[in-house]
Parts: C-alpha cells; structure tokens; sequence
C-alpha cells in the first residue's frame, strides 16, 4: 500500500453500501455518516461511485431515481456531488434481472429517470 502513490488513491463511493450501514449503523453503537454526508466527508478524493438503492436492509441494487422501496435522497446525492465538484462517470451498480433480461431492458427503463436528473426534475 504505502509503495502505491498518492494519486492513485482515490475514493469510490458507492450509495447503496453507504445506505445499508447507515440505516443498520455501527458495530460500536456510534452513529454512520450517510450518503450524503459521506460524499460532503471526502469530497474531490471521490473519484468513483456506484449508484444504486436499497431499503438499508440488504443489498438490492436497485436504480436511482425511481422511488421504490430504496432510502437513497437522490436530490440531496446529485447537489452534494455537484457541491464538492465531482467531475468522473455516474456509474450505476445494478441488479438487471430486476427489469429485463438485458442492458438494453434496463436503459429503456432507467432512462426517463436519468433524463429527469439531467433536466434537474427530481
């Protein structure tokens, strides 16, 4: 680890790992940042996210911006990474078989969702 430079040690945050601890909370009773306040915490070391919702019990993967049974505010995610300028991919870590058999079956599915955040409609 320490023979790896400092620039090649990024953060990768991934919303769906960072509910589920939120909501389940520390082994030591303490309390865990949220998404939100994780993504404030660490700011332009974020280079990396995975995107995805879950009920803060198991790890479901399902998709953003689509109020299901997830706990993710995905407004509150979209303006923190806006406020701390993240600048890399929005990359969606999701389970497809939910919606289809294929990518093509999700991205018609997600697709009016992301459209939403893009034209800020969330």
């Amino acid at each position: 680890f320490e023979s790896i430079g400092t620039e090649k040690k990024v953060i990768c945050i991934d919303t769906g790992h960072t509910n589920k601890a939120f909501n389940v909370g520390a082994d030591d009773g303490s309390e865990v940042p949220g998404v939100i306040e994780t993504i404030y915490m660490f700011g332009k070391d974020i280079k990396v996210l995975h995107l995805n919702d879950n009920n803060g019990f198991t790890d479901q993967h399902l998709p953003p911006l689509v109020k299901m049974q997830g706990g993710v505010d995905w407004k509150g995610v979209f303006e923190a990474l806006d406020a701390v300028g993240y600048e890399g991919y929005y990359n969606f870590e999701l389970a497809l078989n939910l919606w289809g058999e294929s990518m093509e079956d999700m991205t018609h599915f997600l697709g009016k969702h992301i459209r939403r955040a893009v034209n800020g409609e969330l």
